[in-house]
């Protein structure tokens, strides 16, 4: 995503009427629980949060989108919303959809997007999982173009930002 400045887009909204400030933090960490152990505390510490799940969003593009998927189905008390772009080997993760305990008393809105030309984050595999994800209640928004694993990423930065910002939690 080397094409996709999150602060360039954020501040493009934000100009253009379509959100209201709010933290975005892309942290480079060396494993999922350190973003649950270590970041997450860091960042309600230091910067005026909402430290709640209804108030807390997870993505990311390639392996990071797989990430915020595993993340999120492990730990559902901990966000509200997920979004992956082409993230890859979801397959691997599908049955734990079914089994995740906490999706019921605490859904998730997912959102995932797909391009066709991928090679790695086939498209099919990602329709699939969004597909699972409906299948088991869980609010879901799937889109899907004819990128490739980077080509109209950046572009749909803004789609994904706004639409965490639309089911966040404000209070």
């Amino acid at each position: 995503m080397s094409d996709a400045n999150a602060s360039v887009i954020m501040d493009s909204l934000l100009q253009r009427g379509r959100i209201r400030p709010f933290i975005v933090a892309c942290p480079s960490l060396q494993s999922e629980e350190d973003l649950l152990r270590y970041f997450v505390p860091f960042v309600d510490a230091t910067f005026r949060t909402i430290p709640k799940r209804e108030s807390r969003a997870i993505a990311g593009h390639s392996s990071g989108g797989f990430t915020a998927m595993d993340l999120s189905l492990a730990h559902p008390e901990a966000f509200s919303i997920s979004g992956a772009f082409a993230p890859i080997a979801l397959l691997s993760i599908a049955p734990n959809i079914s089994t995740a305990q906490g999706l019921k008393p605490n859904p998730i809105s997912f959102w995932l997007y797909a391009g066709r030309k991928d090679t790695m984050a086939i498209s099919w595999a990602v329709k699939g999982f969004a597909g699972e994800l409906r299948k088991n209640g869980q609010s879901t928004m799937y889109v899907e173009d004819d990128g490739d694993h980077i080509k109209n990423v950046a572009r749909r930065l803004s789609e994904l930002i706004e639409y965490v910002f639309k089911h966040l939690t404000w209070e």
